[in-house]
């Protein structure tokens, strides 16, 4: 398939980066059940137009639905048809199986909150970065550089309008799965409770590819590793890069994820 017509995959299984706090050991037995129902909040973050529903109903909304487990969803989408695209899928495919219709996860999820958020058109430029950025990628390195600022500053609306749930609901989430709208999942995806004890902190995709970095399409996390996750992007970019491992050669957005990371020593 073309790069240009790309769709990320995300499938959590072995050999997937999961990490644990710097004080907790690697897990040493398996945890299949949950002792009470657990909040979940999937944030669905990006541009509607390859925005991909049908593999997150069935491999993380419904499976989890069905165990009995409270699912919310926040869906921050820029609604306009012209909005700035990096990778499109072909129509073909958004017809027969990315099913982009929000109103279908009203039948599965707790609550539904959707966010028309227009993303900005010319973010400012950082100029470390883009320097920093590999070259062998022929786009405009400041176009590049902005995309993934746009991204940066659309996850970060739905940490926002986590908060403004939470407060409603007077109740915190426990676990949150962060997905770029395109991002398909192929297996179903357990909550991190039922993954390991210790709970790991974190777990996402590494990129064999891409200069060893961390995927950076989508991550399923606890609570409260949320505010590095949604926030740490544009802090490091514009506000603090003392928040950045030194120790890793930042050249795209998979790299400058590892970099916060490991900083954060999730």
């Amino acid at each position: 398939m073309s790069p240009l017509y790309f769709l990320s995959s995300l499938i959590l299984l072995p050999g997937i980066r999961a990490t644990w706090g710097e004080a907790e050991a690697m897990p040493k037995m398996l945890s299949t059940q949950v002792s009470t129902p657990l909040r979940l909040l999937m944030c669905i973050t990006g541009q509607r137009e390859r925005l991909e529903l049908k593999s997150k109903i069935r491999n993380f909304i419904q499976p989890n639905v069905n165990k009995g487990h409270i699912v919310d969803v926040i869906t921050i989408l820029d609604d306009r048809k012209n909005a700035k695209f990096v990778n499109k899928a072909p129509s073909s495919l958004i017809e027969t199986e990315m099913m982009n219709d929000t109103s279908l996860l009203m039948q599965s999820v707790n609550n539904l909150h959707q966010v028309s958020y227009r993303q900005p058109d010319n973010p400012l430029p950082v100029s470390w970065y883009i320097e920093a950025l590999d070259k062998s990628n022929t786009m405009n390195e400041t176009e590049r550089m902005q995309g993934h600022v746009r991204q940066y500053l659309t996850m970060e609306q739905c940490y926002d309008e986590m908060l403004t749930l939470e407060f409603k609901n007077s109740k915190r989430y426990d676990e949150i799965f962060r997905l770029r709208e395109d991002t398909v999942l192929l297996a179903p995806i357990n909550p991190l409770h039922e993954q390991a004890i210790p709970v790991p902190d974190y777990l996402v995709n590494e990129c064999d590819c891409w200069y060893n970095g961390t995927n950076d399409k989508g991550a399923l996390m606890l609570r409260r590793v949320a505010k590095t996750h949604f926030r740490g992007f544009r802090t490091a970019l514009y506000l603090d890069k003392t928040i950045l491992d030194p120790t890793v050669r930042i050249r795209n957005p998979e790299t400058f994820t590892l970099s916060i990371l490991q900083k954060a020593k999730f």
